[in-house]
């Protein structure tokens, strides 16, 4: 079992919970995880199964 700490996100648009891929991306880019969040791993990079939701920190 991987002893990393993570975390899931929900984005919250009209009062309802939405899971669109697209909101992810966006909020990604707003963070800019590639340069100041290089400490988190993203659930979208992963190969075999995409994890929109999904942060793993190191």
């Amino acid at each position: 079992m991987p002893n990393g700490k993570a975390i899931d996100i929900a984005i919250i648009k009209n009062d309802d919970c939405d899971w669109s891929t697209g909101l992810f991306k966006k909020f990604l880019e707003i963070v800019d995880k590639k340069e100041s969040m290089d400490f988190i791993k993203w659930g979208g990079d992963w190969r075999s199964f995409k994890d929109y939701s999904h942060f793993e920190v190191e």
